[in-house]
């Protein structure tokens, strides 16, 4: 009761009050009931039935179904999955499946290993190929679950709606069609926790030996994809070592067989070290020919171990960060769904069947370990939207314990309410469809990324524009990734070298791959602030030094935005606008001599996607490069002291600004703001009539921009303008 109590105690708004205040009332009476029966030994000694729910199915129906779901699901899945490559992460992880390399830390290795299998066998596209995996794992995850939802409801109706409640809840359908590794992480998840339910329903000690081997074999290999299972596994550790001990089933050569298991799980590791050898990747991340490299990888020592950003990263904390768990609980699972969770824990306490009772005790705890141990340790800001899904990525794992909870509920739900046997078979069918129609229109046009090939088209653009020869410094997942996908997995470009500038930071960068990269002159073995040589004789450079190395002989860009770890560069160097990206140019050369032409192609709605999506992050960088030009001419003007080569500036300005506002209708609000103080400008050196019609340009896009500008500071400066103008074109 108290644990319950604890539970709930952050739920402060009146519909959890209610739901709290009815499992209070059934545990009162449920353990009302467990009284009364203790006083009736025969009673409590007589095995305890389960409850018949009416609709049960033999074993070989049930995996009949279990198969048929993941069908459906699957099908859904590939009709809406990406044709190409996704935002994120995906990029960095596809090419590392391309080239034989690492990934980022952990390193990935079964889903690098999985991945690269499908590329070669694969005639489609790399990134459709893996998408493809990624719908395929998160189907047999629909599966696995089905048959886990049916194991603790033994109920074929509850287990189906549960099924499509988690497949096609918007947080989960989002993940199973973009080559990420979190598909994979579930499907391992899901078979663990179903392993457990079995482990503890073995009518015998070689079942239960089975169990536990293959449990052991199988939460290895998912530590290979993605560390968050072990937030999962001490409850499990701690119940089947408690229980095999309790039953005398406890000896060497289980504990033996259970860690040798567990090792020949944790095996595809050795692909880091075998791939770190051979060093003939394009994009390989650490040095894992020492062991020191190895754990330093398998640890995540340049993220921060057991942190979810980089070590510097702030996020909201624990209280903060449990209660954007428990919102987005409500808008995945719904609040109907939510309800049932909330119900089916008290279910975990009171289930009649000791056995599953222990089950969903022990899974329960491992929901609590998970969400605990995240809400204290993420230290990204999920108050920017796109933080806010890199977070709720995470939020996938316990969510499967959510629907099991969702289960266990309906079935208490379910008999509470004597429905059982007396529901007819046309009413669970239609229940079924209805709950199946209704996931699919909630979630369709959010999860629908058939057509969607934006942050393809903006690697796209931006490779196919860059000069021959060219060497691109990026920044950031988006660019990094999307652009190193298009050459190392499509061939794209051959002839322009792709370096991320943060990876020229770490010690293990220029040393493993500076034979790649034939063509780059490093002046050093690392980037850092300062030059010289360190106390471990390693060389650093800094970016002028790299620079200078560079820029004599071929084209140097930034995409997008130039490091801001120190700015020694600065002294001798530019960045004059290119698209989405900036040249590298000399201080002292003139813009127009060293601008390359740049054709601006890129024609989706500013306003298509939601905002936090890469989509959207790719869309916002490629509208900015549509008025890049207008706005640094812009500042050239503002920093200019000579009034003539000011005045030509700012007509430049305008010029590019007025091509940009007269050829697209719907542009950012931002734009209107920006263009607005272009004309007001213009019209402080123009003569006649001009100054009045740049001025009622001015007033025109400065009154657009007002109900647009939301909490923009500057809005009342800005309505004090237009009155000020108006007045004066009166």
């Amino acid at each position: 009761m108290l644990y319950i109590k604890t539970f709930f105690i952050y739920n402060q708004n009146a519909w959890d009050l209610l739901i709290l205040t009815n499992i209070l009332n059934m545990v009162k009476r449920e353990t009302k009931h467990s009284k009364s029966s203790a006083l009736k030994p025969s009673l409590r000694e007589k095995p305890i039935e389960e409850p018949d729910m009416g609709d049960h199915l033999s074993d070989f129906k049930l995996y009949k179904v279990a198969v048929l779901m993941g069908c459906v699901v699957f099908i859904v899945y590939f009709c809406t999955t990406y044709p190409s490559i996704p935002g994120g992460d995906s990029g960095e992880l596809l090419s590392a499946a391309c080239e034989g390399g690492v990934a980022h830390p952990p390193g990935y290795p079964l889903w690098t290993m999985l991945s690269s299998l499908f590329i070669h066998i694969s005639p489609a596209s790399p990134a459709y190929s893996v998408n493809i995996l990624t719908c395929l794992c998160s189907s047999i995850t629909s599966s696995v679950l089905f048959l886990v939802f049916y194991r603790f409801s033994t109920s074929w109706t509850i287990s189906m709606i549960c099924t499509f409640l988690f497949s096609f809840a918007p947080l989960m359908w989002t993940w199973s069609i973009t080559g990420e590794v979190f598909a994979l992480n579930n499907l391992l998840n899901a078979v663990i926790i179903l392993v457990l339910v079995e482990f503890e329903l073995a009518e015998n000690k070689t079942r239960r030996l089975k169990a536990v081997q293959l449990g052991a074999f199988i939460s290895g290999l998912a530590l290979t994809n993605q560390h968050t299972v072990v937030l999962f596994l001490p409850a499990i550790i701690c119940r089947v070592a408690y229980r095999i001990h309790q039953l005398n089933e406890l000896n060497v050569k289980v504990i033996f067989s259970v860690l040798a298991l567990a090792c020949v799980g944790l095996s595809p590791y050795s692909y880091l070290v075998v791939s770190s050898y051979r060093n003939i990747a394009r994009w390989s991340w650490g040095d894992q020919t020492t062991l020191f490299g190895f754990f330093k990888h398998l640890r995540r020592e340049e993220y921060g171990t057991f942190k979810l950003g980089s070590q510097d990263g702030q996020g909201l904390g624990f209280v903060s960060n449990l209660m954007e768990c428990k919102r987005s609980l409500i808008y995945q699972l719904t609040l109907p769904g939510y309800s049932l969770a909330c119900i089916g824990i008290v279910q975990t306490f009171i289930e009649s069947n000791k056995n599953l009772r222990r089950a969903a005790q022990t899974i329960f705890a491992m929901m609590i370990c998970y969400i605990s141990f995240f809400c204290w340790r993420a230290n990204i800001d999920i108050s920017k939207p796109l933080m806010r899904e890199v977070v709720e990525r995470f939020w996938l794992q316990p969510n499967i314990v959510w629907v099991i909870l969702v289960a266990l509920g309906a079935k208490l739900l379910y008999i509470q309410l004597n429905l059982r046997s007396f529901t007819p078979m046309v009413t669970k069918i239609s229940t079924v469809l209805l709950v199946l129609v209704l996931c699919l229109s909630r979630g369709w046009n959010l999860c629908n990324h058939s057509n969607d090939v934006t942050v393809r088209d903006f690697a796209d653009t931006i490779i196919t524009s860059l000069p021959n020869n060219s060497l691109v410094l990026t920044k950031g997942d988006l660019p990094s990734g999307s652009l190193r996908y298009l050459q190392f997995c499509e061939g794209r470009r051959a002839d322009i070298t792709l370096i991320e500038q943060e990876l020229m930071t770490y010690e293990w960068y220029i040393p493993k791959m500076r034979h790649l990269l034939p063509s780059v002159k490093f002046p050093g073995d690392r980037w850092y602030n300062v030059v010289g040589k360190t106390t471990a004789g390693i060389q650093t450079f800094n970016m002028l030094l790299f620079l200078n190395s560079n820029t004599d002989k071929r084209p140097v860009f930034v995409c997008i935005g130039m490091q801001e770890q120190e700015n020694s560069w600065q002294s001798k160097y530019k960045l004059l606008p290119y698209g989405a990206c900036h040249q590298v140019v000399s201080e002292h050369s003139q813009w127009v001599e060293n601008w390359h032409p740049y054709k601006d192609t890129w024609t989706t709605s500013y306003h298509r996607f939601p905002k936090g999506s890469w989509e959207d992050v790719a869309n916002e960088e490629m509208w900015n490069a549509k008025i890049s030009k207008a706005m640094f001419l812009y500042q050239l003007a503002s920093e200019s002291q000579n009034p003539e080569h000011q005045a030509n500036m700012y007509k430049e300005s305008y010029v590019a600004y007025s091509h940009v506002m007269n050829t697209h209708q719907e542009v950012p609000a931002y734009f209107h703001k920006n263009y607005a103080l272009v004309c007001e400008k213009v019209a402080r050196t123009s003569k006649g009539e001009k100054v009045k019609a740049l001025l009622a340009d001015t007033v025109k896009h400065f009154e657009l921009y007002i109900p647009l500008g939301g909490d923009d500071p500057q809005i009342e400066a800005i309505q004090d303008a237009v009155k000020s103008i108006r007045a004066q074109l009166a």
